[in-house]
């Protein structure tokens, strides 16, 4: 099951795709917009319960059967807002970094220092193993090298599509997938392809399988 927001609003039951302390902010901020404008409870649960996540805002991808969550990270505090949002996910999970210095991103990238990144090694029973993408991915893995993770369970792999795979074919319930601005359209579009791909794949063996059943018939 895909990790969501479940508030309770003066009686009212409120479920959000959106997960993360710092998400139940704005959930809790449209819902009182709502009310103040006079907005049927109803209306309102279902509003919020049927947005989906978009552009990297913890946006929900399913690639082999198994949910992947892309998020935009830019700075120290969103990213550690971030960590902590996925540390209280229990599930056994694989990370993903994609780190550009591109214009759009700052050419300087040792914010990554500033960032309590420390969690990872913490829940390192539980993150599984750690892939280090773009252009500036050593730099990365050198800050999640420092912080204890396991080295063996660590990987800079500098092609988005090659890594964005790999993690996501990799064992695990679930996929985090951590992007600088310039490399987050690239990796969205990437798994938006796999996400596809895969699912005709299904498609065409279901049919298939389905087909041999009537035949055997």
């Amino acid at each position: 099951m895909d990790p969501t927001i479940e508030l309770m609003v003066d009686n009212l039951k409120i479920n959000s795709p959106y997960q993360g302390f710092y998400n139940a902010y704005n959930v809790l901020a449209s819902v009182a917009a709502a009310r103040m404008l006079g907005i049927n409870g109803q209306q309102i649960q279902k509003a919020i319960a049927h947005y989906q996540p978009q552009a990297g805002r913890m946006e929900t991808f399913h690639i082999n059967g198994r949910p992947a969550i892309l998020i935009l990270v830019k700075n120290p505090t969103g990213l550690n807002q971030s960590l902590t949002t996925i540390i209280q996910d229990h599930a056994y999970k694989n990370l993903f970094f994609a780190l550009n210095d591109n214009d759009g991103d700052g050419r300087d990238i040792s914010w990554i220092w500033d960032a309590g990144m420390e969690v990872i090694e913490e829940e390192q029973d539980r993150i599984k193993h750690v892939v280090c993408s773009g252009l500036r991915s050593g730099d990365m893995a050198l800050r999640i090298k420092y912080v204890g993770y396991p080295l063996e369970r660590l990987e800079i792999k500098t092609d988005l599509k090659e890594a964005i795979e790999y993690i996501t074919g990799l064992e695990g319930e679930i996929t985090y997938l951590f992007s600088t601005y310039s490399a987050l359209f690239e990796c969205r579009k990437i798994l938006l392809d796999l996400q596809k791909r895969i699912s005709e794949v299904r498609g065409r063996k279901s049919e298939e399988g389905s087909r041999r059943s009537a035949g055997g018939n």
